[in-house]
């Protein structure tokens, strides 16, 4: 007798994002399609956990997504890498643990941009200057890099302000993010660094 989708035994597949992205993004960019992926070829499966790694600073550098699929689970993670890589920009040093093994993926370079002095922290970003002007010039960012890439997540800290940029051209990534936002934010120092 063959079991119902739902009471099938599953197989745990953790996905390494080597991505700096808030848990919201995170959510937009890797564990939203991956559920949608799972509907589609294995029946049954689940999302089960998302998290964040930190480095000493207190910021995100990887995005993990966590589920537990029914069916061939190799099959499975097959169709998921493949999905992701085609249709989302997944950062090199990525990677799946399946069983015990480590399947590599990702073939996007990221750049990190980052603003010093940090824009002003307050309990209402809306209500501060600075940072709708570094929203806007995020989306000015992410429509000049259509095709190349994309602006995944960005955050606000204390000590200072960071985006995070993925896709095919780290030199491309950099130049026009940095073009934007020293027009932008003129008396602050802005860095960019490799991050994949």
């Amino acid at each position: 007798m063959r079991l119902p989708f739902w009471a099938r035994p599953r197989t745990r597949i953790d996905l390494c994002f080597n991505a700096a992205l808030q848990p919201v993004h995170r959510g937009y960019c890797f564990a939203d399609p991956i559920e949608a992926v799972l509907k589609r070829v294995a029946p049954g499966s689940r999302l089960t956990d998302e998290g964040s790694v930190l480095d000493e600073r207190a910021e995100v550098i990887r995005s993990d997504v966590s589920v537990e699929v029914t069916g061939d689970a190799a099959t499975v993670l097959s169709e998921l890498t493949r999905f992701l890589e085609s249709s989302y920009h997944v950062p090199r040093g990525s990677y799946a643990m399946l069983a015990g093994e480590r399947h590599d993926f990702g073939t996007a370079e990221g750049v990190a941009l980052r603003l010093s002095p940090a824009l002003p922290i307050d309990a209402m970003y809306d209500d501060v200057p600075s940072h709708v002007t570094f929203v806007d010039s995020l989306g000015r960012i992410h429509d000049l890099l259509r095709g190349n890439g994309a602006v995944l997540s960005w955050m606000l800290r204390e000590t200072r302000t960071s985006a995070y940029l993925y896709g095919r051209s780290a030199p491309t990534m950099t130049e026009i993010g940095l073009a934007v936002l020293r027009r932008d934010f003129p008396n602050t120092t802005i860095t960019a660094d490799i991050i994949a």
